[in-house]
């Protein structure tokens, strides 16, 4: 299983300034959703490949995280339409593994092509959320046993319960960590 994450507006909201001690506060709510599942591996997609290599990409997280980052998409231009999904397309074009499952965790939802069931899309101004957190879980848990779901819209307060992680599930598997 492979997450395509994108870093900015994902793990910290855009509407943080960095320099105000909120940068990446997604961070560990992300790694330990990675750690309940342990055979996901992680490729950046994040506009901060283009500024940081793999290694210092890779010192954004804990060391078991880091270790299972195993390298960033290709930059292919932003003047091509839907430009995340071509990259990462080109990922899989360069790799052996377009035979993987995967998912995509981001916040712009024109980078894809409409419908496309393997984005897990957050909001800009609030980035990995309790619900966004609940969307990625039901899906990790769903990829491989079931036919891809397609959540594309935020989950109303009543629709939580049909996801089998609760607002509370996922408050307290976080305070456990």
């Amino acid at each position: 299983m492979i997450i395509f994450l994108d870093i900015d507006g994902v793990l910290y909201p855009n509407c943080f300034m960095v320099g105000n001690g909120h940068e990446y506060c997604q961070t560990d709510r992300f790694e330990l959703i990675m750690r309940d599942f342990p055979e996901c591996q992680i490729v950046i997609t994040s506009g901060l490949r283009e500024k940081k290599g793999l290694d210092s990409l890779r010192e954004m997280f804990s060391a078991d995280i880091a270790a299972r980052i195993a390298g960033v998409t290709p930059i292919i231009g932003l003047s091509i339409k839907h430009c995340r999904q071509r990259e990462i397309e080109r990922y899989f074009q360069a790799s052996d593994q377009s035979h993987q499952p995967w998912l995509v965790l981001d916040d712009v939802a024109s980078e894809f092509e409409d419908g496309l069931d393997n984005l897990v899309l957050c909001n800009m101004h609030t980035g990995l959320d309790d619900t966004v957190e609940i969307q990625l879980r039901e899906k990790l848990a769903a990829i491989g046993t079931q036919p891809p779901i397609h959540i594309m819209q935020p989950m109303g307060e009543n629709e939580h319960a049909k996801t089998g992680y609760s607002q509370s599930d996922v408050a307290s598997r976080r305070m456990a960590s």
